[in-house]
C-alpha cells in the first residue's frame, strides 16, 4: 500500500533495540545464572529465546499499525 517507513522503523527498533541487545545479555550476563547448568547448547538456546522474542514484539508492532489504520492514508 506505499506504507514502507513505520515497518522499516519497527525491523530497525526489533533488530539494533531488542535482539542484539537481548542476545548480548543473555548469552554474556545472564545465560550462566539463569540456566545454572553446565550444558554448552544453552547460550544458544537463550539467543532463540531472544530472537522469539524479537519476533513477537514485531509483530505486534506491525499488527497495531494495522488496525491502526494509518497505512491507508500514505500517499504513494
Amino acid at each position: 500500500a506505499g506504507d514502507t517507513r513505520w515497518p522499516m522503523f519497527i525491523n530497525l527498533l526489533g533488530m539494533a533495540g531488542i535482539r542484539l541487545p537481548g542476545t548480548y545479555l543473555v548469552t554474556s550476563y545472564l545465560s550462566p545464572w539463569i540456566l545454572n547448568t553446565s550444558d554448552p547448547l544453552a547460550g544458544l538456546r537463550a539467543t532463540w529465546c531472544v530472537v522469539l522474542v524479537d519476533l513477537v514484539v514485531r509483530a505486534v508492532m506491525v499488527l497495531v499499525r494495522f488496525f491502526q489504520g494509518g497505512w491507508k492514508e500514505t500517499e504513494v
